[in-house]
């Protein structure tokens, strides 16, 4: 019976460990990959991917934990981390002049998720490019390569009861093979007003042979999780030069048009955004000009996250004007 209990109060200890986000993890989990394996981005989920390989764990480490008191070795376990591999997908691009070229990226199918990561590519004469993979999910996307290649993105969040995010480490071997392993994640329940935000970041430095030399590079990935409230209906409203109203347009976010054309007298157009908080309705204005050639909306998935979206703003110059 003392056994059983005693099993019970190691899987506890295991549990919290692999569960609860820490930094130490992330820094960790970088430095423990197999040598020539670099960090190319990160896999944003909003649950924890439960990789650790826990039976085998405890096969190999279940008598020597009570003799470190239940402490659970980084670098004892690191091995039984488990990885996800993405494939290789090619896409048909056809240019404006007709010219069909295969478009090529990595992807990690059936598994629901945000890519934020930058692959190199090898093509089959040889040639090698770099493909970045992104979706409407990530915002404000920065990226720089070079020997100290940047990733920056944010991602939005509802204002629910619980919000959590969780980045996954991607790497890519010498062989070009790509794969995730777990991440770590923040987590925050209740309380969350529109404009708090969490970061999440993750370094790794390494060595590279190039031409015989040994060079220093790194990779630095920041992602930035800001809550926003879902807007309910949008107002649009064409104005002359006069500041006089011409048109007035209104939709929700199940039926907003992909392209609006404005009327030739239109100088510019104020939009009204309707969003439903805890606290009551809020309406925030937007100016736009002829300079801007799309207003984003952006939709609340089934996943927690939102998605950008745009409407394309066709604006038609008066005569009079010229």
């Amino acid at each position: 019976m003392n056994n059983r209990r005693g099993v019970s109060i190691i899987l506890a200890i295991l549990l919290i460990y692999l569960l609860c986000g820490c930094q130490l993890a992330t820094e960790d989990g970088a430095e423990t990959q197999m040598q020539g394996d670099k960090l190319v981005g990160v896999f944003i989920t909003s649950e924890h991917l439960n990789l650790f390989d826990m039976e085998s764990y405890l096969k190999d480490n279940l008598s020597s934990l009570p003799k470190n008191g239940g402490v659970l070795d980084e670098t004892d376990s690191s091995k039984y981390n488990g990885r996800i591999y993405a494939t290789l997908e090619s896409e048909e691009l056809t240019s404006e002049s007709g010219k069909e070229t295969n478009f090529w990226q990595y992807e990690f199918k059936n598994l629901e998720g945000i890519p934020f990561f930058i692959t190199e590519i090898k093509q089959p004469d040889g040639e090698t490019y770099e493909s970045s993979s992104s979706s409407g999910f990530i915002n404000d996307a920065h990226i720089s390569v070079g020997n100290g290649t940047k990733l920056e993105g944010t991602i939005y969040l509802a204002p629910n009861g619980n919000t959590s995010f969780y980045t996954n480490p991607v790497y890519q071997s010498g062989d070009g093979s790509v794969y995730l392993v777990a991440g770590t994640g923040i987590s925050s329940s209740g309380g969350n007003q529109e404009g708090t935000s969490f970061t999440q970041t993750l370094d790794e430095k390494y060595t590279v042979q190039v031409d015989g030399e040994k060079k220093e590079e790194s990779m630095s990935v920041k992602i930035t999780a800001s809550i926003k409230n879902p807007v309910s209906k949008i107002t649009m409203y064409q104005m002359n030069q006069n500041s006089e109203i011409l048109f007035r347009s209104e939709f929700d976010l199940s039926n907003y048009p992909e392209t609006m054309t404005l009327a030739q007298e239109t100088a510019y157009v104020v939009v009204e955004s309707k969003s439903d908080s805890a606290e009551g309705n809020t309406i925030t204005r937007s100016l736009l000009t002829s300079d801007d050639d799309h207003f984003t909306v952006y939709r609340l998935r089934e996943n927690g996250f939102f998605e950008a979206d745009m409407i394309r703003l066709q604006w038609e110059v008066s005569l009079e004007s010229h």
